[in-house]
C-alpha cells in the first residue's frame, strides 16, 4: 500500500459431496449424503512505524459445517412395512425406519444418521516487534470465539431388536419373528437435541530476545491463556457427580436389564450445567420445564470445568563457543540468454 504499510490477504471457497449407498450395513435402506461446505478467509496487516517499531494486526473467520441427509425416500417405514408408529413423532425425519438389528443375521439403520453440524470460527491477533539496541521485544493478542450447532443424533426414530432369547412371543428363529413384528425391545427417544456449543478464548504474550554478544543470547517471556470450556448456551447438558449419587436411592433392574417402575431415582447422581436452562433459551431446549429435567440438580460449572487462567513462562538461551562454526559452501551460479 505505501513503504508503511503492507496488506495481505486470502480467501478459500471448497465443497464437498458424497453419496454413500451403505452408511452403516451392507443394505442400502438409508443411502446418505454428505455435505461438507466451506469457506474461509484472512486479512493481515503490517505497519512498519519505523525502523524499530512493526505492528501485525491479523483478522481471520471460517465456515465450515457437516451435514448428512437422506439421498432418497427410502428411509420411511411404509417402505418395508412396518406397521408399528412412532411413539413420539418427535425430532426430524418423522416416520422414519428404526435401526433393526436381528440375530444372526444382517441389520439395517434408519435415518438417525441425520446431522447437522454449522461451525464458526473468528479470531483476531496482533504482533507488536520493537527492537532497541540488544533487545527484541514481542507482545501479542489473540481473541477467537468458536459457535457449533450440533444436534445429538438420539435415537428418534427407534431402534428395534429381534431376537428370541427372552421373548415370549418368539418363534424361535429371529427372521421369522422379523416377517411376524414379534420384536424383542424396541426403545425411542422422544426429540434429537441440539446443542449451541460456544467457546471463548484470550491468549497474550510478552517476551525479550537479549544478545548480550555474538556468543551469547537469551530468551525471557510470559503467555497466559484465558479459556472457557465448551458450553451450551441453553446449558442443555448434564454429568454425573460421585458426590450427589445416594446409593439408598438406586434403581432396581431386573436381570433383562430393564428398570424397576418407581424404584429409585433414574436421574442419581446427574447434575445439571449452570443455573439450568435460560429463560430465553427455553424454546430451543425440548422439556426444559419439564418436571423430570427441573428434579435433576443444577449446580455444575458452565460446559462442567471450570474457566481455567494459565499462565506459562518461557526461559532459554543461545551459547556458540566458537567463532566459525559454520562452513560456507558457494552459491552455484547460472546463466541464460534471451529477452
Amino acid at each position: 500500500m505505501s513503504d508503511h504499510h503492507a496488506l495481505y490477504g486470502w480467501y478459500i471457497k471448497d465443497d464437498y459431496k458424497l453419496i454413500d449407498p451403505y452408511p452403516v450395513s451392507g443394505l442400502p435402506t438409508t443411502p446418505i449424503n454428505r455435505v461438507r461446505p466451506g469457506a474461509s478467509f484472512q486479512i493481515t496487516h503490517t505497519w512498519t512505524i519505523n525502523p524499530k517499531l512493526i505492528n501485525e494486526a491479523r483478522g481471520a473467520a471460517g465456515w465450515s459445517a457437516q451435514r448428512r441427509k437422506p439421498a432418497s425416500n427410502t428411509w420411511q417405514r411404509e417402505t418395508y412395512g412396518f406397521a408399528f408408529p412412532q411413539i413420539f413423532n418427535g425430532g426430524p425425519l418423522e416416520n422414519g425406519l428404526p435401526t433393526t438389528a436381528i440375530t444372526g443375521f444382517t441389520g439395517f439403520s434408519g435415518p438417525l444418521f441425520l446431522f447437522l453440524s454449522p461451525n464458526t470460527d473468528i479470531s483476531f491477533a496482533d504482533n507488536l516487534t520493537w527492537m532497541q539496541g540488544e533487545h527484541t521485544v514481542k507482545a501479542g493478542i489473540l481473541l477467537a470465539r468458536n459457535r457449533k450447532s450440533q444436534n445429538g443424533t438420539a435415537q428418534h426414530t427407534g431402534s428395534v431388536a429381534f431376537n428370541p432369547s427372552g421373548n415370549p412371543r418368539t418363534t424361535g428363529n429371529a427372521f421369522a419373528d422379523t416377517l411376524l413384528g414379534n420384536y424383542r425391545t424396541y426403545t425411542e427417544a422422544n426429540d434429537d437435541p441440539v446443542g449451541y456449543f460456544r467457546f471463548t478464548q484470550v491468549d497474550w504474550y510478552l517476551q525479550d530476545n537479549w544478545k548480550i554478544n555474538r556468543h551469547l543470547s537469551f530468551e525471557f517471556g510470559l503467555r497466559y491463556q484465558h479459556g472457557t470450556p465448551l458450553y451450551t448456551t441453553g446449558n442443555n447438558v448434564t454429568n454425573f457427580d460421585p458426590k450427589l449419587y445416594d446409593p439408598a436411592r438406586a434403581v432396581t433392574v431386573t436381570p433383562a436389564g430393564l428398570i424397576v417402575p418407581n424404584s429409585g431415582n433414574r436421574f442419581n447422581g446427574l447434575v445439571r450445567a449452570g443455573a439450568g436452562v435460560p429463560a430465553d433459551e427455553a424454546g430451543r431446549v425440548p422439556g426444559a420445564n419439564s418436571p423430570k429435567a427441573q428434579s435433576v440438580p443444577t449446580g455444575a460449572p458452565r460446559g462442567l470445568y471450570p474457566v481455567r487462567n494459565l499462565f506459562a513462562p518461557r526461559l532459554g538461551f543461545a551459547w556458540s563457543p566458537l567463532d566459525n562454526i559454520f562452513l560456507l559452501a558457494p552459491i552455484p551460479t547460472a546463466s541464460h540468454s534471451g529477452p
